[in-house]
C-alpha cells in the first residue's frame, strides 16, 4: 500500500499543467481568489489556451509567483 501512496504522490507532484481549480488548490486559495488574483495581480502568470474551452496554468510559474510575494511580503 505504501508503494501505490507514493506513487501516486510522484504522479500527482510531476504534473506540470493545472486547470483553474487545481491551480487554487495548488496555491492554498479558493476558485474566487484565484480569479481574483489573475485578474488584479501584476506578474500574476497567464495560462496556456490547450484548447478552445480550456485554459492551463504552468506549475512552476504558480509557484514562482507565489514564491515572489512571499519574499516582497
Amino acid at each position: 500500500i505504501d508503494a501505490i501512496i507514493t506513487l501516486i504522490i510522484e504522479v500527482i507532484m510531476e504534473k506540470r499543467f493545472l486547470k483553474a481549480e487545481e491551480a487554487a488548490n495548488h496555491i492554498g486559495v479558493s476558485r474566487s481568489t484565484f480569479y481574483r488574483m489573475r485578474d488584479r495581480s501584476d506578474g500574476f502568470p497567464r495560462p496556456v489556451r490547450y484548447s478552445e474551452r480550456t485554459v492551463l496554468y504552468v506549475r512552476d510559474e504558480l509557484d514562482q509567483f507565489i514564491e515572489s510575494k512571499r519574499e516582497a511580503a
